[in-house]
């Protein structure tokens, strides 16, 4: 139970507080909760009134803590039109059930500083640890909670615009989380989500080695299923897409690679990650999720960038003029990249590949398949150091001969079929939201 100093009252009209459309300033104590929604069954119309932690707030965002306004265990509740500020949680939501907030602004939450005496701090983010999330802070934060709607919000200037921890059957739609310095949208232990239609462009930090320390525009990490993530534009970031799982064990002694908590059977459709500082899209340590028309552009690194993952349908992406490969799967089983236009890569258009070492053995390249893409001006069409049985067959256009080795028939031949049967009408109906 999160305490407050400040007790909320909840409404049985649809009048909002008395003291809606005027701005209040509210300092926490410690962590605690500055307003309390404490009724189910309410509709809160703010008018554009505001919560915020100063007058103004502090400019050292590090300092944040608290949170804004907090509904724990509520149910049926429509938050409109409020402004919260200054805070470590501007919204914060705790094991609730159909809420709504709508056209709400949550910007301007806690943020681990980046820089002193202008120069960067070496900070990678910790994406695969929830613990360490909280310490973060967000925008809008939304744990142990189903049937959640956030739409026409933003959560900007912050570290992370909105977080999802242990939350499903949720939508996210029509939302701004752009220009923040960590995560713009991070799902944690979340499944069967629907994200759509959001902008999360530039989200992005320095560090000692130039920019991204695992910022993303989108993070996904710790057995996040079955989660749609369809039209959104994540331009400008550390990477544009993250997907991850929580923990790996190598043990070269016994030759061995353990994983835990893989996000698996997501499906990433129409979104564009370019001009991004790592990778456009990097799913790793994963299985069966599905890239889908998706605009992977003009990024420092790779297109899509998936390594240790397996079973992926890489399907019908622009990918062009990355600074790495277009598509590059390191120790991959049973990946397929098809139809896909990879155009202009400094490295490999498509590579699958496993080091040379024990960890060929224990997680091979094997299975992989490439055909029916257009592979033009590449600096070179495949790299292949340590794949097995790939299937290949491509449309290339290269002045550079090249020569590879294919087995005979596709591995995995009816996965665009199947796609299309079972998950690409779900990806329509969210198109036409």
């Amino acid at each position: 139970m999160i305490s407050a100093f400040l007790v909320g009252f909840a409404l049985s009209t649809t009048q909002g507080p008395e003291w809606a459309g005027k701005n209040k300033y509210y300092r926490p104590r410690d962590d605690q909760a500055v307003y309390v929604v404490r009724n189910d069954n309410v509709v809160l119309d703010f008018k554009g009134g505001s919560i915020q932690s100063g007058k103004p707030p502090s400019p050292d965002q590090s300092t944040y803590i608290g949170t804004g306004i907090l509904l724990e265990g509520r149910k049926n509740v429509t938050i409109r039109n409020l402004k919260v500020s200054g805070y470590r949680f501007n919204i914060r939501l705790l094991n609730c059930e159909n809420i709504r907030l709508e056209n709400c602004v949550a910007s301007g939450s806690r943020s681990i500083r980046m820089a002193t005496d202008r120069r960067p701090i070496s900070t990678f983010l910790d994406i695969r640890n929830i613990d360490v999330w909280r310490t973060y802070g967000a925008g809008i934060w939304i744990e142990g909670s189903r049937n959640v709607i956030v739409k026409k919000t933003k959560a900007k200037a912050s570290q992370n615009g909105i977080v999802l921890v242990d939350t499903t059957k949720s939508l996210l739609i029509e939302n701004d989380f752009s220009f923040n310095s960590g995560w713009g949208i991070a799902l944690g232990r979340s499944s069967d989500n629907e994200v759509c239609w959001n902008r999360a462009d530039f989200v992005n930090r320095p560090w000692s080695g130039g920019w991204g320390g695992d910022s993303s525009a989108v993070a996904v990490a710790d057995s996040s299923n079955r989660n749609y993530f369809v039209g959104n534009s994540l331009t400008h970031s550390g990477d544009g897409f993250f997907l991850t799982h929580r923990s790996d064990r190598f043990d070269e002694k016994a030759e061995k690679i353990e994983l835990f908590g893989a996000s698996n059977e997501n499906v990433i459709a129409y979104n564009d990650g370019s001009w991004s500082t790592a990778n456009a899209f990097e799913g790793t340590f994963s299985k069966e999720n599905v890239y889908y028309r998706n605009w992977a552009n003009d990024s420092l690194a790779a297109g899509f960038w998936l390594g240790y993952s397996d079973g992926s349908l890489i399907l019908d992406n622009q990918i062009k003029r990355n600074q790495n490969s277009g598509v590059a799967i390191e120790h991959g089983l049973a990946n397929t990249v098809q139809g896909n236009a990879i155009e202009n890569s400094a490295w490999a258009g498509i590579a699958f590949w496993a080091s040379n070492d024990w960890r060929a053995k224990a997680k091979p390249a094997d299975k992989n398949d490439a055909f029916g893409n257009t592979l033009k001006g590449n600096f070179e069409p495949y790299r292949l150091a340590n794949s097995v049985d790939s299937f290949l067959k491509d449309e290339v256009v290269s002045t550079s001969p090249f020569n590879v080795q294919s087995v005979a028939n596709p591995n995995w031949s009816g996965r665009k079929a199947t796609f299309e049967s079972q998950q690409l009408p779900h990806v329509k109906k969210l198109m036409a939201l």
